[in-house]
């Protein structure tokens, strides 16, 4: 171990790569980090040193790397920094590196098994000084998503200036191009990527490569939020990091880049749309602020800020700023449009600063969440974003039939509340206007053209551009879709034809060239999956297909209970259930169902771009959909797949931040009372009544008290702002069960009565077990299905779980567990009032908690009538026929 600041000269023996690691209280990382290094493909021994600096930590970290470092002492060196800047660290950590490349892994991410070989094999190829891996990044909740490239292979930033390094971490850096930067430790939050591109201005090119991943773990929310509460976020990114770098490239190259305008703007636009700024900075800070920004500003051109902001509405602002049109002062008294002239002609409107177009609404486009055909109407969902009032907005449909015959069809404004205004430092500045059409189709023979129009006021008419958002079914690359004997295919207008091979086949070669041409992440997987398609289509565009999720990784929810029953039905129809072949169901599936495909593998996304419908209780594309990690806007198209919505449970909060139709559009939503099915009317979602359909969950049909034991489950839900171990341990969440479960008066007296207590942790919590105390008694059960727990059990301990809806279906008794207001979903503003509607008591308190349990296990777990009641008032279907109903909706739509 080195700690001694004077020991400049130690150096581990030369090697191709030094891998950086700087750490402050990273115990639960660290160790997922360093293993991904020392789990290369290539040899660690041969090719890599590791060098750890510990920043400053309290707690394990330090113990943890030193363990590997006496594990492998002649390649890994561990530093200790007097403080806890990671800047500081990585500085120090690049004094003693000694290799031909250096890289500066971050403490929470890791490495590709293969990364490091394919830097070197880039490296073999082109000898180029800066070599970055593609990124993806990654929640514990969600998986990982590979970012979008638009370009890969060598990178001229010269050339293509919006292709700066947004930080640096995945990059591998030849040595000798480091010597005359380091990591600005007075920087808050963007030290990384002022080091990044202080290394483009005097090297203009990078690699970014197809192959190897680096994974970066998406910081979270409450970090950031607390970081914003902190001036220095702004003010130091303002004067260290976007007025210096300013300087650094006029002192090194005698002009400003054209990509540090880039990142300048991108960065400044970043904290401007930051409404903290105005009540984290006082008035004087605000001003010396407002002043560094216009100082920044004088060095690019309103032509070079229009060109470079892809937002009309950030550019307008900036250059509002720099004109003087926007003065502080009209910020704070909110009087910023006083200064504006408009400008309204029959065809455009626009908003000018100075006599200098701030906005022009004819060269905004409009952006499509979808465009999709169902029951002989195409549907159409987006939205059209300006500076002006939404009043003054409406769009329309215009439908031309082949005889010249025109349509003008309004569409319908709808406010997300998820989707709303943007406020520029804490001024209403961008406006939303999220809008509906839907344009009937009056025969699958007709040939016809839908173009959608802005309009402003009554008279002007604004012929604006389409864009297409990341999941829609149409994109640049699959600019036509085929359904129903119809194929869609969009130019500057949508096409309506009947469906004919020959031109599916023309508009399919047209997307084949522009995905080899892209050479995109995974181009090749789309390549082949879409010529397999295209050959296969005309055999395969007549048969039903079905595919049947749960989870990835468990079944035994809505969507197995479904498959079971559609299996029995003679109707012709062939039926998949997908599921990780890693999953402990998935051998249970196969022998007992058959016809199961492994998520993601070849099978499963053939028979996914051929599929009619899939049919889930998991809303998110994450779980649904196998191209998701692959680039899917690379396969839009090709699948034109229904998604009917089985649902994980009965709707009791307000859930419109996650389930809002310009997200999802499924073509069913399965609900199971009155007031559910009511609730998923309120504004949010938007989902009408062709959608939202009262059938009954298919997992009820096999709830029936088989097995009923005397037997206490405990079965909290989640809490998604849990993401890793350091937060599971630090929350009362974490704090309350434990304590539970180790109750010794609970445990003691169920003894006495005979009753088993069960702990059944939720999906997400699985992971984090070992960090629970074990008792004797306590069985923690990661295996039985839920429906044996819910049958066998007598009475249930949960907190917000949806699954109580599951056990009072039984009506047995069920306690709410509610310590503290920690539920990351609206329950207050939902429409299931636990005081007033539940089926048991709520408890805050542990002691008073264990009181009733005994009371319970006294009268042998016998439900109160008053809650008795209101599970008859609440459920709409007690004849276990869910199934069918789902069924029979289904195979009709």
């Amino acid at each position: 171990m080195i700690i001694d600041d004077d020991i400049k000269n130690f150096r581990l023996e030369y090697k191709q790569f030094s891998i950086i690691v700087a750490f402050n209280n990273d115990k639960f990382h660290l160790d997922y980090t360093v293993q991904s290094v020392l789990n290369q493909t290539i040899d660690f021994k041969e090719n890599v040193q590791l060098i750890l600096i510990d920043c400053a930590s309290v707690d394990e970290s330090y113990e943890i790397a030193l363990g590997y470092e006496k594990q492998f002492p002649d390649n890994i060196l561990l530093l200790s920094n007097e403080t806890a800047s990671i800047a500081d660290g990585r500085n120090m950590g690049f004094e003693y590196s000694n290799a031909e490349y250096v890289n500066f892994l971050d403490s929470r991410d890791y490495l590709d098994d293969d990364a490091l070989k394919e830097i070197h094999k880039a490296i073999q190829e082109t000898g180029e000084g800066i070599i970055c891996l593609p990124v993806a990044v990654f929640t514990n909740e969600e998986g990982y998503s590979p970012r979008t490239y638009e370009k890969t292979g060598l990178i001229d930033i010269t050339k293509t200036p919006g292709f700066f390094l947004r930080f640096i971490y995945s990059s591998f850096i030849k040595r000798e191009l480091l010597t005359d930067i380091a990591f600005d430790s007075r920087i808050v939050d963007a030290d990384e990527m002022m080091f990044a591109n202080q290394l483009l201005i005097t090297n203009n090119r990078y690699v970014l490569l197809n192959n190897g991943i680096y994974y970066y773990l998406r910081i979270r929310n409450e970090i950031h939020d607390e970081l914003m509460q902190k001036k220095e976020f702004f003010t130091s990114k303002i004067n260290y990091f976007l007025e210096e770098l300013i300087m650094y490239s006029l002192e090194k190259t005698g002009e400003v880049k054209l990509f540090i305008k880039y990142v300048v703007l991108e960065n400044i636009i970043s904290l401007l749309k930051n409404t903290d700024i105005v009540t984290v900075l006082s008035k004087e800070e605000l001003n010396d602020f407002f002043n560094s920004m216009k100082h920044i500003l004088s060095f690019i051109s309103n032509d070079e800020i229009t060109k470079i902001c892809d937002n009309l509405s950030h550019s307008s602002f900036l250059i509002a700023i720099k004109s003087g049109s926007i003065t502080l002062e009209n910020i704070l008294n909110k009087t910023l449009y006083d200064s504006f002239d408009v400008k309204v002609s029959d065809d455009n409107v626009q908003v000018l600063s100075d006599d200098y177009i701030i906005d022009d609404l004819s060269s905004r486009p409009i952006i499509l969440d979808f465009a999709t055909l169902r029951d002989d109407v195409l549907y159409f969902s987006g939205y059209f974003e300006s500076i002006m009032d939404n009043g003054y907005i409406s769009i329309d449909g215009i439908k031309e039939y082949s005889n010249g015959e025109k349509e003008v069809i309004p569409a319908s404004y709808y406010h997300y509340p998820t989707r709303d205004s943007e406020y520029m430092m804490g001024i209403e500045w961008n406006f939303v206007y999220n809008f509906d059409l839907a344009v009937p189709i009056k025969s699958r023979n007709e040939n016809s053209t839908v173009k959608l129009r802005v309009n402003y006021g009554n008279s002007t008419k604004l012929n604006c551009k389409i864009r297409f958002r990341q999941y829609c079914n149409i994109s640049y690359y699959s600019n036509y879709y085929a359904k129903d004997d119809m194929i869609i295919m969009f130019d500057d207008k949508f096409n309506i034809m009947p469906y004919s091979y020959s031109k599916l086949f023309k508009y399919e070669v047209n997307g084949l060239i522009k995905v080899f041409k892209g050479k995109n992440l995974f181009y090749k997987q789309a390549l082949f999956f879409r010529v397999v398609n295209l050959l296969l289509y005309p055999f395969m565009r007549n048969k039903e297909i079905w595919i049947i999720m749960d989870r990835k990784q468990a079944a035994d929810d809505n969507g197995e209970h479904f498959y079971k029953y559609a299996l029995k039905q003679d109707d012709g129809i062939k039926k998949f259930f997908s599921i990780n072949e890693s999953s402990p169901d998935y051998e249970r599936l196969e022998k007992t169902y058959g016809n199961v495909l492994k998520f993601e593998s070849i099978k499963h996304r053939f028979y996914y771009t051929f599929a009619d419908k899939i049919i889930s209780s998991q809303g998110s594309e994450f779980y649904l959909n196998p191209f998701r990690n692959r680039q899917y806007y690379q396969t839009a198209g090709i699948s034109n797949i229904d998604f009917y919505f089985l649902q994980h449970g009965i709707i009791k909060d307000n859930m419109s931040s996650w389930l809002r139709k310009y997200d999802r559009n499924p073509k069913l939503i399965v609900t199971s009372t009155q007031l559910e099915y009511e609730s998923l009317f309120d504004e949010g979602y938007n989902y009408g009544d062709k959608v939202i359909q009262l059938l009954g969950l298919p997992r009820y049909d096999n709830l029936n008290n088989q097995g009923l034991k005397k037997q206490i489950v405990i079965m909290p839900s989640w809490r998604n702002y849990l993401t890793d171990e350091e937060d599971v341990l630090k929350s009362e969440y974490f704090f309350r069960f434990n304590s539970l479960i180790n109750n010794k008066r609970l445990i003691d007296y169920a003894q006495a009565k005979g009753y088993e207590i069960v702990f059944k942790p939720h999906p997400e919590l699985v992971r984090y077990l070992y960090l629970f105390d074990k008792n004797d008694y306590v069985q923690i059960d990661e295996n039985k299905k839920y429906q044996e727990i819910f049958n066998e059990s007598s009475v249930l301990v949960t907190d917000y779980s949806s699954i109580f809806f599951d056990f009072s279906y039984l009506k047995k008794p069920l306690i709410y567990y509610q310590y503290g207001n920690d539920y990351h979903y609206d329950s207050d503003n939902g429409y299931f009032q636990y005081e007033t509607m539940g089926f048991g008591p709520v408890i805050k308190q542990e002691d008073e908690l264990v009181d009733k349990l005994i009371e319970y296990m006294d009268s042998d777990c016998k439900m109160e009538e008053i809650y008795k009641k209101r599970v008859d008032d609440f459920f709409k279907y007690h004849d276990h026929n869910n199934s069918k109903r789902c069924y029979d909706w289904i195979i009709n739509h």
